[in-house]
Formats: structure tokens, sequence, C-alpha cells
């Protein structure tokens, strides 16, 4: 957490709209969900910095506001003398707050401000990109000598009228609202950048956390337009060594920050839960900037899963770059209890670890279902599967996608099959395109989320291939001597 002066960011509230708060704040007659008075304040005092950083924290939480200090509940002016919090440094308020958080994206402001010939002190504080949660107790010595609690370690806190709170459900689908819908716009004007760049502009984007970037980086220059007597532009993320700004690193370095950040908002959701709260929409925003996402072999593990099992969406990235006894437990999972249309996921994979596996499949299968006078509807799927893979190649029988397919984007020109079968990053690249796509139509076109999974195969199937012996032999190892369980049957879509 750390004051800002007056910046002005996508994400926060501009200074005209603070301004506007602070103003309003002076003229209600009362407290709100944005508006917090405190008629005094005491700054040597533990038990009022408690209460404060509570309020702090619900009113970031609720999407900003202001405390004033100095204001009865009614927002006349007290008489108490609050001047010396105006003394106080922003970095030990920072501090106090970071002290029972950990390390958070909270930024505020301090103002001196006046009401009816009274002093008062303003705290304007900016809305949290994330909910915040209290990583340690707010508790106080009470002058009878009991023990106070602000807040509670674990807890979420939101403005509930005129009270900070602990979290309602309700709260946090605010709060993951709002933060989908900053992304939303904070991508869109990324996007908007780079597609208004002069004509024949070179982009270059770069991922800014990675080590065995920097080297390269640091070592590379480049020229923005086609005159070879150009000044090259030198590329470094050390100020004092740049020789001119290229806005699109800047842009992609927002957009590797952010997409982590809804990452992260998902762990406090989830409290330790192998669960994806977010959404399908959110996903396919996540796995439109996949190679964006610092690996974290917990969080590849969980969108791995979530998408195997709860989406039935792309996930074939995630599955490259897991060790294999992560990928065939996710995947030995649904081989033993396969539901549609989930299990199409393994049908496709099976197909890419190639004839050997696909045909140990299904045998399995044949053997499980042998004696049903109606066999689960995927089965011919996959027995026509493998037919084609025979003829054609599994990359190609598992995408679906021939050389004759059009591929239609919704503002995009028609896309040949065959412009994407031998070429796996212009794959990968319409793919991304198309996740986006689905982000922002909510995912409410299952032809879209369709072509999603084909594509997915175009993209990252031979890098799923190059694995295929150990991730057969890992599967292979997981289902051994377990029993396929009856089929759970809903809708295919």
């Amino acid at each position: 957490m750390q004051p800002i002066d007056r910046c002005v960011h996508p994400r926060y509230p501009s200074n005209e709209q603070m301004s506007d708060i602070l103003q309003k704040a002076l003229v209600v007659e009362r407290e709100s969900s944005r508006i917090e008075f405190k008629r005094e304040f005491d700054p040597t005092s533990r038990a009022q910095w408690c209460e404060v950083i509570k309020d702090i924290v619900a009113i970031a939480n609720s999407g900003g506001g202001v405390i004033i200090f100095g204001l009865e509940n009614d927002g006349q002016p007290s008489g108490k003398d609050v001047t010396a919090l105006a003394k106080v440094d922003p970095a030990d308020v920072a501090n106090k707050v970071t002290s029972f958080t950990g390390a958070v994206d909270l930024e505020f402001e301090i103002e001196s401000i006046a009401k009816a010939g009274q002093a008062l002190v303003a705290f304007l504080i900016h809305p949290a990109p994330m909910p915040v949660v209290f990583e340690k107790p707010g508790s106080y010595d009470l002058p009878s000598g009991a023990k106070g609690n602000a807040f509670a370690q674990g807890t979420i806190y939101f403005r509930h009228g005129a009270k900070s709170e602990p979290a309602r459900a309700s709260d946090l689908v605010r709060a993951i609202d709002r933060l989908v819908k900053l992304e939303r716009k904070s991508l869109l004007s990324g996007v908007r950048k780079v597609t208004e760049a002069p004509r024949g502009a070179r982009i270059v984007a770069l991922s800014p956390t990675r080590a065995e970037r920097i080297s390269e980086i640091s070592n590379t220059t480049v020229r923005a337009v086609q005159n070879p007597e150009a000044i090259p532009v030198y590329l470094t993320r050390d100020s004092k060594k740049t020789s001119g700004t290229f806005v699109h690193e800047s842009v992609s370095a927002a957009l590797f920050d952010e997409i982590n950040n809804i990452i992260d908002t998902n762990g406090i959701l989830a409290r330790g839960q192998k669960k994806f709260f977010l959404g399908l929409p959110v996903y396919f925003r996540i796995y439109a900037e996949r190679r964006f996402v610092a690996f974290d072999q917990n969080v590849f593990d969980l969108l791995f899963h979530s998408a195997v099992h709860d989406f039935y969406s792309p996930a074939l990235f995630w599955a490259t770059k897991l060790p294999v006894s992560i990928v065939a437990k996710t995947m030995g999972e649904l081989y033993l209890r396969p539901h549609s249309p989930h299990v199409h996921f393994l049908m496709r994979s099976a197909i890419l670890l190639g004839t050997e596996f696909s045909e140990w499949m299904f045998n399995a299968w044949c053997a499980r279902w042998k004696d049903y006078v109606q066999k689960p509807s995927f089965y011919d799927t996959f027995k026509e599967m493998k037919k084609k893979a025979a003829e054609v190649g599994g990359r190609m029988s598992a995408s679906k996608i021939k050389a004759s397919t059009q591929i239609l984007l919704p503002g995009e020109k028609p896309i040949s099959g065959a412009e994407l079968i031998d070429n796996a990053d212009k794959a990968d690249k319409v793919l991304s395109l198309l996740c986006l796509k689905i982000f922002e139509s909510a995912a409410t076109d299952g032809g879209l989320r369709t072509l999603a999974r084909d594509l997915d195969c175009l993209a990252h199937g031979s890098e799923f291939d190059s694995r295929k012996s150990e991730i057969s032999a890992a599967i292979m190892a997981e289902v051994r001597n377990k029993e396929i369980l009856p089929i759970e049957q809903t809708p295919e879509g």
C-alpha cells in the first residue's frame, strides 16, 4: 500500500471523481457505504488504529471512498482537535495496514480540509483491485484489561451502509464483476494502442517477469520504422539506460500483472479449495493470455482440472507445462468417471497420445460395456475418431478441422483450415483471439467454444504429442486395477 499524488490510472477514479466524493462528504448529514466520519482520533491508540484500518480496507474493497476525521455521525464538526493526524507520515499508515494484510495494492491520499471553520483530516481511499484479506487479527487491549478485536484473521470486510462488516456472498460477486469490467476495459485499451499503431510499425511483446528473458531484453535494439538510418531503441527496464519509450512493452507488462491479479483473486475466494470461482468467461480471458500466466504448479493444476472437469474448455496448454503425474491424475479421474461432454477432452487427448494409447483405452471401454445393448454415446464417436486418425493423423482427427474448413470469427476475415493445420503458431494466435471474443460475449455462443477446443488441438497438439510416452504410461499406471464407474449422463455441448 502506498500514498499517491493524485495520479490517474485506469483502475482508479480520476482526480475529479475523488474530489466529488470529498465534496459530497462535506455536505451530507449521514455516513454511507463510501463515507465514514470519525469524531476524534488519537494517533497513539492501537485500538483506534485497528478500527480505522478496518474501515480503510472495507471502503477499498467496496469501491473506494473517504474517511473524514473531526465530524460527528451527522456530519457536523465535533470540535475535537484532529490536526495531529495530518502530521502522520503516509508511509506509516501504509505500514500499519500492510502489517495486518500483507503486501497489498491499496492506494490513498491524506488531505487537510475544513468545515465551518474547524480543521479536519481526510483519507481518500481508492478501490482495491482485488478483495483484501486480513492475515492477522486486529486485537488490542481494552481499559478494563480485556481484549478487543476489530477484525479476525482470514476475514474480508466490505461496507454495508455505514458499517464495515464481514463479506457476504453478494459483496464478492460485485467485487468480481467490477474486476472483470475493469480488466475488459484495460485490455481493450491496450488492444486499441496496438491496432492504432502506424502502418508498418513493428510490435514486440515482452514477458517482463521471466528471468531467462532479462539478458535477451537487455541486449536487444529495434527500429520502429523501416528507415535503416533511424536510431534504434534500446529495450530495457532500467529507466537510467533507456534510449526511448516503447509503448507496447508497458502494455504487455500491464496485461501480465492484471491476468495474474485475476488468478490471485480466485485464490482469495477459494481459500484452499481446488475450484475456479470466477466462472467460464473469465477462464477464457485467462486462456487468451495463457502465456502471460506466471508458472505456479498449483495454479496450473487448478486451471487444468477446472477446464477439464468443470468447463469442458481448451486446456492443453496447461497440460504441456505440468508434470506428467498431475496430468495423469486429472485425466485418470475422467477415465474412471466418464461424463459427457467432458469425456470428449479425454478422447481428443487419447488420439493425440497415439495409436497404442487409443487402442488401450478403446479396448478397456469395450470390456466395460460389452454386455450393454446401448453403449454410451461417446463410444461410437471415439471409434470414428480412431478411424480418422489412421487416415489423416492424430492432430487433424483430434481438432476436427479440415483444410477446407472456413473459420469465421466475429468482426474478422475468414481463415481457412489450411492456413492453420501446419502452422501451430498461427493457430495459437487465432485461439487467443477467439478466447478473447468468447470472454467479451460472456461465453454465450456454444459454437465458438467448440471451435476453441478444436483450435486448442492445432495450437498445442504437437507439444502434447511430444510427451505422449510419459503421459500414456502415467495414465495407465494411475488407473491400473481400478474400475470404470457408471456413466454420468449430462447433455452434450
